[in-house]
């Protein structure tokens, strides 16, 4: 994960805190990094999700696909930016859009619930990540 750190400490989410801090609460809600070919779906519409994603490398698109097949593309996400947090942070609610990989990508991939229940230490900076969660939430509605 060492090698995604500049990229992570770019990112709203992480917003003032340090690499030692980064690295602590990935491991601590067990993020788990994949990687998806091009055109693969990362997210699709119908589905639910607890995760949410962030690109740690290439891009992916937020997509709404009708009944013939014909994609809106409502949105590109590049390295440092998130997707799916609205879906993970609503427990049971169904995607009514898509993630596709525009091209080969790396996804880390969050756990909502992990990152909301403080850890059993309680520590400061899973507590700025949760304040660091609500903006981004609330930058996403506005």
């Amino acid at each position: 994960m060492e090698k995604y750190l500049p990229i992570l400490r770019s990112c709203p989410f992480f917003m003032g805190l340090n690499d030692t801090e980064i690295l602590s609460i990935l491991h601590c809600v067990n993020a788990v990094k994949v990687s998806k070919a091009s055109r693969s779906y990362i997210f699709k519409a119908g589905d639910s999700t607890e995760v949410m994603g962030l690109v740690l490398a290439g891009s992916t698109l937020i997509i709404q696909e009708d009944l013939w097949g014909h994609r809106n593309i409502l949105s590109k996400c590049n390295a440092g930016d998130f997707f799916g947090e609205p879906y993970a942070a609503t427990p049971g609610t169904i995607l009514n859009i898509s993630v596709v990989a525009e091209e080969d990508c790396d996804i880390l991939f969050l756990n909502i619930n992990r990152l909301l229940t403080s850890c059993p230490t309680a520590c400061d900076h899973h507590q700025k990540l949760i304040r660091n969660l609500v903006c981004v939430l609330a930058n996403k509605i506005l």
